[in-house]
């Protein structure tokens, strides 16, 4: 699309918004689809549940690429006015040898353009482990 990541940032807010505003007026909504890219291209087009799908696709598709997780879950546990709340448990070799501080900066480091937009307004709940940890 060539939008900026601002941009980008703006859009995933405002659909939380929408959704969380629908929700509290009664509406529910069926489905949401997004696609990437394009029209003309062949990208994806992905159906979503709800608004915090996409959301959580995006937060689960950067931890992935700046971690290299051997197993990522991130579950939505509640939405506000602030932003969506979320539970991280990840699995990585990239642990190895750091302290329990060390490795949720990797992961808030990747997801920190979400938290500073105010997309993701907390994270409830975070597990950090090597595979051996994880055994």
């Amino acid at each position: 699309w060539g939008l900026t990541l601002d941009v980008k940032m703006a859009v995933l807010r405002a659909t939380l918004l929408a959704s969380l505003l629908c929700a509290a007026a009664g509406f529910v909504p069926v489905h949401r689809t997004a696609v990437f890219g394009p029209s003309s291209s062949r990208a994806p087009t992905t159906l979503f549940a709800s608004a915090t799908e996409p959301v959580v696709a995006a937060l689960s598709d950067k931890i992935r690429a700046a971690i290299e997780p051997t197993s990522l879950e991130i579950t939505s546990d509640a939405e506000d006015p602030n932003g969506m709340h979320v539970s991280i448990d990840v699995v990585a070799e990239a642990f190895e040898g750091l302290s329990k501080v060390k490795r949720q900066q990797l992961v808030y480091r990747a997801i920190r353009d979400e938290m500073n937009a105010g997309i993701v307004h907390a994270v409830d709940a975070m597990s950090t482990r090597t595979p051996a940890e994880a055994v």
